[in-house]
Parts: structure tokens; C-alpha cells; sequence
């Protein structure tokens, strides 16, 4: 118990100092996923794809404890994709999900909290840094995230359902593009998943990388 928690304790710092060298470290997605699978073996917890027809996040941070949070030994909360991407989700809403954030600041006058983001240990799930960047009321306007998957599937489901991303074809072919605009014309997300430079069999949870920015609706 010890020792994957103390394999997992590195997962909060990683994630803020440098997600994508360390989550394609040598090993390293195997032993989450054995760390993972060992602590979480009698957990249920829901798939994204059953989550999509749910409804928003409350907006009391009173409602937003659940009676069960799956988290690693070291207590990062694992999370669905479709938790972590609400644009309903609050400050104290992060303060208390996380044991730790990291806060920074960006331009136009935004405030960020970042975090670890773990949504399980199946090729399909993802990990890496997520950064929520609140306005000046208090609105979450913007979410960043950088790191990795096995298979990019349940990420891209999230992101065309819920936000209505739609792919655009790429003269790279190593490289996935998926963007989303405005009634405008003004584009307010877009995620780029591109193969990892080293794709070892060995390591089925580290194959892409993605970045993704998605910007408040409306």
C-alpha cells in the first residue's frame, strides 16, 4: 500500500510541473494502472458514456459532494471526462474535489486553478494537467488540459456530443484536429491529438497526446 502510494503521490506534482514528459515515462502508466485497478477493484464507477445524459452540475458546492469520490492512493479524485468538463463547475467546486491546486494567473484578467486529471485506467481514459480559468465573476471561462491516452475514443465522444466539436482534416497526418465555433464564426475550443513520438506496446495507455482549450459557451 505504501509503495503505490507513494508511486501515486507523484501523479499531483507531475501533473503541474510537467504532465506530458512524465505521464510517457517508461513504466509509468503501467503502474497506475496496476495501482488503480488494485485500490478501485470494487468501485463502480460510471462510464462516460453513461454520464452524458445527465444533467449539469448544481451550482452549490454543497450539492457537489458525492457520496462516493474514487480517488488514487494519494487521494487524487478520478474522474469521468464529462465531470471534469462542466463549465457549470465552481472555485469552491475545485477546492474540494482536489486535495491540492495549484493556482496561476492569465491574461484577461482570469484566475486559473490547476489540477491533476485522472478519469481511470482503461486505454480510453486520459491523465494529465487540467487548468480551470475563472472571471472576475466567478464564471468558469476557459479549461485547458495537456496529456495522455491509449485511444482517443471516449475523449473525441465527449467532445463532439457535449460541446459539438467536429473534426477538421489536417495536412499532418500524425496529427488529429477537432474544433468548435460560435455562432459567429469565432472558434471557442479546439483539441489536438497527436501519436506519441514512441508508441510501445508495452505502454497502451501512452500512444497520443493531446492538448485541448475550450472556451465558455456564449
Amino acid at each position: 500500500m505504501f509503495r503505490r502510494g507513494f508511486l501515486l503521490a507523484g501523479l499531483l506534482v507531475a501533473a503541474i510541473v510537467g504532465p506530458i514528459g512524465y505521464y510517457n515515462a517508461p513504466g509509468y502508466w503501467q503502474k497506475v494502472r496496476a495501482a488503480l485497478t488494485s485500490e478501485q477493484s470494487g468501485a463502480n464507477i460510471p462510464a462516460d458514456n453513461q454520464l452524458l445524459a445527465e444533467q449539469p452540475l448544481p451550482q452549490s458546492p454543497l450539492a457537489l459532494q458525492p457520496s462516493f469520490m474514487p480517488a488514487t492512493p494519494d487521494g487524487t479524485p478520478i474522474l469521468p471526462l464529462t465531470e471534469a468538463l462542466d463549465f457549470n463547475i465552481t472555485p469552491a467546486w475545485v477546492i474540494t474535489r482536489w486535495p491540492r491546486v495549484n493556482t496561476c494567473t492569465a491574461p484577461l484578467q482570469l484566475k486559473g486553478y490547476r489540477v491533476p486529471l485522472v478519469t481511470g485506467a482503461s486505454v480510453t481514459d486520459v491523465a494529465g494537467s487540467l487548468t480551470y480559468y475563472f472571471n472576475p465573476a466567478q464564471q468558469l471561462q476557459e479549461i485547458v488540459f495537456r496529456g495522455t491516452t491509449g485511444d482517443p475514443t471516449r475523449l473525441v465522444e465527449v467532445l463532439m456530443v457535449k460541446f459539438g466539436f467536429a473534426r477538421r482534416i489536417a495536412n499532418d497526418p500524425g496529427i488529429a484536429i477537432y474544433e468548435v465555433y460560435d455562432a459567429a464564426g469565432k472558434q471557442r475550443g479546439v483539441a489536438r491529438i497527436r501519436s506519441a513520438p514512441v508508441i510501445d506496446s508495452a505502454e497502451p495507455l501512452r500512444r497520443f497526446e493531446v492538448e485541448l482549450v475550450i472556451q465558455r459557451p456564449g
